[in-house]
């Protein structure tokens, strides 16, 4: 056969090689779409099963069960799933981790797993030393000015609360001796309603 001739620029001399790279560039985008899918769907599923993995240092680390709240509310020491107000965002505060479909806060980010430090009735006073509730207090909750992580201000202020109905305050013991210094909690944003907790924390 002359040089020259033959298949030469037509679309059955590009071989097994370019129709490999062909399949290989698909296999590339589905597993691109299913790692997708998976990021979305899959902690949705988890939130549908009840199931709640904590992985922040605020609270010992795990899976929890999460069941509903009963309808006397939740109890002194509960851990509960629970939204902060609409304006602590994840834009606004980075290190606040974004929520995933229906769970999803008001504020777009994903409830938070804190203990219920305080319930209707109570006293909580807040100083730059930290947090008492009734006389008694909280350890390590003095409020920090910045995030240690990020750097970001962390907005605080002193005051005196009269927990009324429906009202909480919340708090991160920490998941090891000392974490809870670190707990973005109710020292920062104050007592939250009733109606912004999800449900209680159960851990196995």
């Amino acid at each position: 056969m002359a040089a020259g001739s033959g298949c030469a620029g037509t679309r059955s001399c590009e071989g097994p090689a370019a129709r490999g790279r062909l399949r290989y560039r698909w296999r590339v985008f589905i597993a691109l779409v299913a790692s997708c899918a998976v990021g979305v769907v899959f902690p949705a599923a988890l939130v549908v099963m009840g199931l709640r993995y904590n992985d922040t240092p605020s609270a010992p680390l795990g899976w929890y069960w999460r069941r509903p709240v009963s309808a006397s509310g939740p109890a002194l020491g509960d851990f509960v799933a629970v939204c902060p107000p609409a304006w602590v965002t994840p834009l606004r505060f980075p290190f606040y981790e974004r929520g995933h479909g229906d769970d999803r806060c008001p504020g777009g980010g994903e409830p938070l797993v804190k203990r219920i430090a305080a319930v209707p009735g109570d006293t909580v006073v807040e100083t730059a030393a930290g947090v008492q509730v009734n006389g008694r207090a909280l350890p390590l909750s003095a409020p920090m000015p910045a995030s240690p992580v990020t750097g970001i201000r962390l907005p605080w202020a002193t005051g005196r609360w009269a927990l009324a109905r429906g009202e909480y305050w919340l708090y991160g013991p920490g998941a090891a001796p000392g974490w809870a210094r670190y707990s973005f909690d109710s020292r920062y944003f104050g007592p939250v309603p009733r109606t912004a907790i999800r449900g209680v924390l159960v851990r196995f």
